[in-house]
């Protein structure tokens, strides 16, 4: 060998002979690597003696280097000058140099070191996904062993051996063993592990995964070897104890205090202070911290990406632009592997690793925000790409297995798969690249959506409602999104079957102000459409919808639509819901005439096509009709009537909707024991479906049996419950009806100043139902509080006012309605003359309601705007 090879590294000497072996220029090379032909050249004189492990494999592909050829560049990077080949050594403590703080795993720190300290198992294998700090969390849990553990330690990087056979010299290697042959590699390693205690930590093993049986030798023959291994995979061996490494916790509070002992958000601070900028985590800006961490689903890498980007951004403008994060998380630290640069390279490297069926299967689970089932998954992919069934099966393993799905029990008992958002959104691009989604979609709207959603219209009347239900809870997130899809992409009429179809779903989670707004928008859309069967469905979805709003002549108007498609296409099913409905409506705006006509005709066809589930329906709403017009004993018969039919048909809406309108007549009856007895069994079984929208009922129906009782701060308390149950559902007569139990309340305390603003307040939310005759019920409050405090001028013309209603919606008064109006007559004719008492009732009775409310607003303790604002619902999407 010449003097000048002498002066050069081993590893310069070694890339020239191969290249020359190779036959190729240092231009040649550059071109077949990437890399510069002044970089090579630099390399080869010995003027770079460190490259990188990145670089080194990027040589050894273009040569085409033999695993042995390979092994060697390998090793001669750590030769020293003048050496041609290594001495052994027992490296310990060669764990890179973190450069960062370390957050959080110390639940995962700990159980690394008990297993290890146990001895039961001797292989342990980190798995998570890409960027979820396997390697971090595998560097600071062997730093912090105690010696005895940890005295020959050795930590190799893995992640630029491709072929699963060069592990071992990967290992001999990161061990300083010279290999001179493969045959010689197995009982060297041998020899060298045998003689004392080691542990190896193999890092990003992921892609080599295959070398598993390898491993398991070398724990066979080497007792004292243990091993940690990290991976996106789990090597699927006896000897293995896996431990996942999950994303950091996300807030549950938003309190200060709380939020500044989360690892995400001090990670995140402390990212950003590491980029130049000061953040401390104040009362303001907390919340939109917490919500950034959030949208990073606890993801550390993504967290440090984000961190990085705050020179670009401020906290809200960083916020709203990860609702895409991989259009932001790039452009990471310059010394980080070229896979860890960015969220879309972290993900692409574990991408890249899949088989075509595997690639296949995830970007297909992508299009389900909320995973779904094996059944989906093969019943879609089947069609798409033509798998088999066991052919999706082992795809779906392998994905669980190499961290790129996870998978959990649904609330039905069904296994569901799922992954992390920012992965969705990698196989959503990815499925735009290949441009698949619009067949994808389409064959799961025919394979998936339509079967499950048109178990949807009635599940709420169904034997099995709660587990029905349950399956609708975790599909419907994905139902949102495909919806959306089918909008977007001009697919109307799929999209109003589909939501009409889960209208009602929609009204018993309380999703009223989503539902409200797509179906009009469809329906509108399609306003010049013949009739159908969709049409009808979603017209009558809609009007429950409306109903459940409160807003009473829009739902009467669709509902009236809905009826007349019914009856055309003689869907008869329909018919009777649509009638049903409609007597809800007409008894609010208070015309029990024709209500009763509405329900006997539901209650005829309902029993001419044997619709048992519906005739119980059509019970409780004639027992509803029968309480509003003071036929409290028939009420009282049909109800129980209705429970029996409930409890009969195990039909368990209707059994809670019959024990909650019980309680209410057993409080009228004076019976509070058993009226607590009933709202509670009714709570228990709304529970149990998960329908919000009868809770605001329920906390009424308890204020009101805390007040008769005598304690107050519980009626308060309920009915502060129900207000805010009412808001959040967008309930306006809930609202209504909550006000008017406080008002109530005040009333009983001596607070009739606040008396009178709830009671505006309840007869506004009334006016917005158009419901005037519940209006009216404030209005006869209002003429109690005025006659005990000696306004008497007020009291008579809001009865004139009330005259003036009940006549325009010809209505009759009932028993105890006209008991309370007489007792009001005489007390303010005691205390008027005839003519100033016939002056103001005169005054009332040539008022509008609105115009009621305006003077009634202006003689009240203030309201602000804000309580008068339709709340909407908050989707919990």
């Amino acid at each position: 060998m010449s003097s000048g090879h002498r002066s050069r590294s081993p590893f310069a000497i070694r890339l020239r002979q191969f290249r020359e072996e190779a036959t190729l220029t240092q231009g040649e090379l550059a071109e077949r690597t990437g890399l510069s032909v002044r970089g090579i050249s630099d390399l080869e004189r010995g003027l770079r003696t460190a490259p990188r492990l990145e670089t080194v494999r990027m040589l050894a592909d273009g040569l085409g280097l033999t695993v042995e050829q390979r092994a060697e560049l390998l090793r001669s990077r750590h030769q020293p000058e003048n050496q041609s080949s290594p001495r052994p050594t027992r490296m310990r403590g060669n764990l890179p140099l973190p450069p960062t703080t370390f957050f959080g795993r110390e639940q995962e720190i700990e159980r690394i070191h008990a297993t290890l300290a146990s001895g039961t198992y001797r292989l342990i294998t980190l798995v998570g996904p890409g960027g979820i700090g396997k390697t971090r969390t595998a560097i600071e849990a062997v730093r912090s062993l105690p010696s005895n553990l940890s005295d020959n330690l050795v930590f190799i990087d893995l992640s630029l051996v491709r072929d699963p056979r060069y592990v071992m010299h990967a290992i001999a290697d990161g061990l300083g063993i010279p290999v001179r042959g493969e045959n010689e590699l197995d009982e060297i390693l041998l020899v060298s592990l045998q003689e004392r205690r080691t542990l190896l930590v193999l890092d990003n093993m992921e892609q080599v995964i295959e070398a598993a049986n390898r491993i398991a030798w070398l724990l066979q023959e080497c007792p004292d070897l243990c091993i940690i291994i990290t991976s996106r995979g789990v090597l699927n061996i006896s000897a293995e104890r896996v431990i996942p490494i999950e994303p950091m916790a996300l807030p549950s509070v938003m309190d200060l205090e709380s939020l500044q002992h989360m690892d995400a958000i001090r990670l995140f601070v402390a990212r950003i202070s590491a980029v130049g900028h000061s953040l401390e985590l104040t009362s303001e800006n907390a919340a939109i911290v917490a919500a950034i961490v959030t949208r990073l689903q606890g993801i550390p890498l993504a967290i440090e990406l984000a961190a990085a980007r705050i020179h670009l951004f401020s906290l809200p403008e960083l916020l709203n632009r990860l609702t895409q994060p991989l259009q932001v998380l790039d452009g990471g630290y310059r010394d980080a592997p070229d896979r860890h640069r960015g969220m879309r390279d972290t993900i692409a490297w574990s991408y890249d690793l899949l088989s075509a069926s595997e690639q296949c299967v995830f970007r297909s689970v992508s299009i389900f925000p909320n995973g779904c089932t094996l059944t989906t998954a093969t019943a879609i992919l089947g069609e798409v790409d033509g798998l088999e069934e066991r052919g999706v099966e082992d795809a779906i393993d392998a994905l669980v297995h190499g961290s790129m799905i996870s998978s959990h029990i649904g609330q039905d008992g069904t296994r569901r798969f799922r992954m992390l958002e920012i992965l969705r959104e990698f196989g959503n691009e990815q499925l735009d690249r290949l441009e698949k989604r619009t067949s994808l979609q389409l064959v799961a709207h025919q394979h998936w959506c339509l079967p499950l959603v048109r178990q949807a219209e009635y599940v709420y009347i169904q034997p099995n409602a709660v587990d029905g239900l349950h399956r609708f809870d975790e599909e419907y997130r994905n139902l949102q999104e495909h919806l959306s899809w089918l909008i977007s992409n001009g697919h109307q009429a799929e999209a109003l079957e589909v939501s009409g179809a889960i209208a009602a779903y929609r009204a018993l989670r309380g999703y009223l102000g989503e539902g409200r707004a797509e179906l009009e928008l469809l329906l509108n859309a399609a306003c010049n459409q013949e009739n159908t069967s969709e049409r009808g469905r979603a017209l009558i979805g809609l009007g429950i919808i409306l109903v459940q709003q409160g807003d009473a002549a829009a739902a009467r108007a669709v509902l009236e639509e809905g009826e007349y498609g019914a009856r055309e296409l003689s869907e008869l099913r329909h018919l009777v819901t649509s009638l049903s409905w409609q007597s809800v409506v007409l008894v609010n705006l208070g015309d029990n005439d024709q209500a009763e006509a509405k329900i006997q005709e539901a209650r005829s066809v309902a029993s001419a096509i044997g619709d048992h589930a519906q005739m119980c329906g059509v019970t409780l709403i004639r027992a509803f009709i029968a309480e509003n017009i003071g036929d409290r004993d028939l009420a009282f018969q049909l109800t129980n009537d209705g429970l029996a039919r409930a409890q009969a048909l195990d039909i368990t809406w209707f059994t809670a909707i019959a024990k909650l309108s019980l309680s209410a007549q057993h409080i009228i009856r004076g019976d509070l024991d058993s009226a607590e007895i009933m709202v509670l069994e009714a709570r228990d079984l709304y529970a149990q479906l998960g329908d919000r929208r009868d809770l605001p009922a329920i906390y009424l129906n308890l204020a009101t049996i805390s007040r008769e009782r005598g304690d107050l701060q519980t009626a308060h308390d309920n009915l502060a419950q129900a207000l805010e149950v009412a808001r959040d559902t967008g309930s306006m007569g809930s609202i209504a009806e909550s006000y008017l139990g406080l008002a109530r309340l005040s009333l009983i305390q001596g607070r009739s100043d606040a008396a009178r603003s709830q009671l505006v307040q309840a007869c506004y939310w009334w006016m917005r139902c158009g419901y005037q005759v519940d209006a009216v019920r404030c209005l006869e409050e209002f003429v109690e509080i005025a006659l005990d405090t000696g306004n008497a001028y007020q009291a008579v013309w809001i009865m004139g006012a009330i005259e003036n209603v009940i006549s325009t919606l010809n209505q009759r008064r009932t028993e105890v309605s006209a008991g309370e109006h007489d007792c009001h007559l005489a007390r303010s004719r005691s205390m008027l003359s005839p003519a100033e008492w016939r002056e103001q009732y005169e005054r009332g009775h040539s008022l509008t309601l609105d115009e009621v409310l305006a003077e009634m607003r202006s003689t009240t303790l203030p309201i602000s705007d804000d309580a008068l604002q339709y709340p909407g619902n908050q989707d919990r999407s």
